[in-house]
């Protein structure tokens, strides 16, 4: 790691765009005189961490068409560092990724001081301000604030500014010309220590960071190329020979699920529009050569309510036997009332085709525990399936009820605002929808403390012998049959047998 200062990271951050820059740009970005600067940037370029590239012409708008002689800088990734910028141990590094953990080290330090110090300014204030009787009241308007108030005031304004200046480096670095570069000689996401995500991964809970990082999946074209050859190995790889259907080809951390770890609103809204078609296109293929065409209408709604976990991360229909039809309602993104529809699209779906789907999934189960398809005949060996058929409608029920709940609190949400952004979520053994939009003091919940736990449920006389449909299928006019214990039996023997 290199020791920089405040003025050489804004100098490094000035430099990534990779246009070069004279110290007269620099002097005035940083405030500093010709004569001060220029010892600055001497000093940058003794220590290898920048270069002086051969004069041009200068671009300095005072100059009015004079051609004056100017050296533009630029960050040096080929000299070596100076002895007392190396690592300790003496083992090789890369310069340029050195340089950028020093400089990102440094932008999250003044971010993290100038916030503790706000704080602490803010916390000193409440303090003094106290009398006997309480708090003093103050008069905004300006006219009778202390003196100590109004330099209270110009000090909050003061870090304010420089914490927007902070971040604003930030998002300037990161979306740089240099930071692309290293995107495309050692990647965004991989298994190498190396890889841009990696050197990122330990500030994305600092506060405003995953906003900034976020930002890198817009705005290089290395990434986007990144994600574009990913989709393209996916899809030869589900079209091998020897792939089982739908057993994911991706890794537990992949390029899809690290999209969690970023800005959640950024990172749904890069899939949906950079990947979730081709995903989609290559799910159905693979369906169809599995013989599970009619899944794909489900499928397709799961991996747009959640692409962080659905297809090809998992299979969705086994993700809803892992904790029994929860999937119904927990970790899905809801981005304005057409995603709405499509969960409960998507429910409406699972409950015409219960019998295919919960099928479907114990197959998948099955042959995911064995890895071998000669297995799948134990299903056969399986004693009380009726029983278990009994239990997985009495759990689809038992979802049905908080499902229900789920969407009676957002549909009052969405018809004041169409384009409402919610994330809901089963924790602490509440739900919880999450409202996505702009943040002004804290995150605002929606919280069901106690979801129907299955228990004591009065409003079905029979838990166990059909399944009880949603009441908002029929309000966004969607026809209802009938789900008997009999029916759904019968169809379940008949969709294993021919699987």
């Amino acid at each position: 790691m290199i020791e920089l200062n405040d003025e050489e990271i804004k100098i490094i951050v000035e430099l990534s765009d990779e246009k070069g820059h004279c110290n007269w740009e620099l002097a005035e970005l940083l405030n500093k005189s010709d004569e001060t600067l220029s010892k600055i940037t001497n000093s940058m370029v003794d220590r290898g961490i920048i270069y002086k590239e051969r004069q041009r012409h200068t671009t300095n708008p005072t100059c009015k068409g004079k051609k004056y002689p100017e050296t533009p800088l630029y960050i040096d990734l080929d000299s070596p560092l100076s002895d007392n910028d190396l690592e300790p141990d003496g083992k090789p590094i890369n310069k340029d990724l050195v340089i950028f953990s020093s400089v990102l080290n440094g932008l999250i330090n003044s971010h993290r001081i100038l916030n503790s110090y706000g704080s602490y300014q803010d916390k000193k204030s409440r303090k003094s301000s106290k009398s006997k009787k309480g708090f003093v009241a103050i008069d905004f308007d300006g006219e009778n604030l202390s003196d100590s108030v109004h330099a209270y005031l110009d000090s909050l304004n003061n870090i304010f500014k420089k914490l927007t200046d902070n971040i604003e480096s930030q998002n300037k670095f990161l979306c740089s010309a240099y930071v692309n570069g290293l995107i495309k000689k050692y990647g965004f996401f991989s298994n190498s220590p190396t890889c841009v995500y990696n050197l990122i991964r330990d500030y994305l809970h600092e506060e405003g960071f995953e906003g900034s990082a976020s930002l890198m999946l817009w705005n290089h074209p290395s990434v986007k190329e990144e994600y574009s050859s990913v989709l393209k190995q996916l899809r030869e790889d589900t079209a091998s020979s020897d792939h089982q259907a739908f057993m994911p080809p991706l890794d537990h951390e992949n390029h899809i699920s690290i999209l969690a770890n970023l800005d959640r609103e950024i990172g749904i809204l890069f899939y949906r529009m950079k990947l979730e078609k081709e995903i989609i296109a290559i799910c159905r293929d693979e369906a169809e050569r599995s013989g599970l065409k009619n899944l794909t209408d489900f499928m397709e709604l799961d991996i747009h309510l959640n692409p962080f976990i659905s297809y090809p991360i998992n299979f969705p229909p086994a993700l809803l036997l892992r904790r029994p039809f929860e999937r119904l309602y927990d970790d899905i993104y809801i981005f304005g009332s057409v995603d709405f529809k499509k969960l409960m699209m998507r429910a409406y779906i699972f409950y015409n085709n219960f019998a295919e789907f919960f099928s479907s999934a114990i197959r998948h189960q099955i042959s995911d525990q064995s890895k071998n398809k000669r297995d799948l005949s134990t299903m056969s060996k399986i004693k009380n399936i009726e029983s278990i058929i009994r239990q997985a409608i009495f759990y689809w029920n038992v979802s049905s009820f908080n499902f229900d709940w789920v969407c009676t609190s957002l549909e009052p949400l969405l018809e004041s605002n169409q384009n409402g952004k919610y994330y809901i979520k089963l924790a602490n053994e509440g739900i919880y929808i999450e409202d996505l939009g702009p943040v002004i003091d804290e995150k605002i919940y929606i919280k069901s403390n106690i979801p129907v736990s299955g228990y004591f449920i009065y409003e079905m006389e029979d838990m166990f012998g059909h399944l009880r449909p949603s009441e908002f299928f029929k309000k966004i006019g969607l026809e209802v049959e009938s789900m008997t214990y009999e029916r759904i039996i019968s169809e379940f023997n008949e969709s294993f047998n021919e699987g």
